[in-house]
């Protein structure tokens, strides 16, 4: 009897391993226009990105088991995150220094 628990309990540990493993995966990173050309919706759709990047690295670091994959994966999140910010800055920049004031340049919190 033992042995056929044993048994059942390996196969469910085989089966629902794969699964675990293809729903941890780390989201890809958003490409993020470039600053100098971005325009409003560019800024609007890359501000999107990066949200839904956010989001999809949140669940990815509620399951990851490793401390390297981990660190690594805030990191790079941390990355994305600066070079949005960039881009958003300079985006406000570039439209108060052409006299620009889009609805999206005058908002403090981008």
């Amino acid at each position: 009897m033992m042995k056929h628990w044993l048994l059942i309990l390996g196969i469910c540990m085989v089966a629902t391993t794969p699964v675990h493993a293809a729903i941890c995966k780390e989201a890809v990173m958003p490409q993020l226009p470039d600053p100098i050309i971005a325009e409003e919706e560019d800024v609007l759709r890359a501000q999107a990105a990066v949200k839904q990047y956010l989001k999809m690295q949140e669940y990815f670091l509620e399951c990851v088991n490793s401390a390297y994959r981990h660190d690594a994966a805030i990191d790079r999140m941390r990355e994305v995150t600066r070079r949005y910010n960039n881009l958003a800055r300079y985006y406000k920049l570039r439209m108060k220094s052409s006299g620009m004031y889009t609805d999206l340049a005058l908002k403090n919190d981008f």
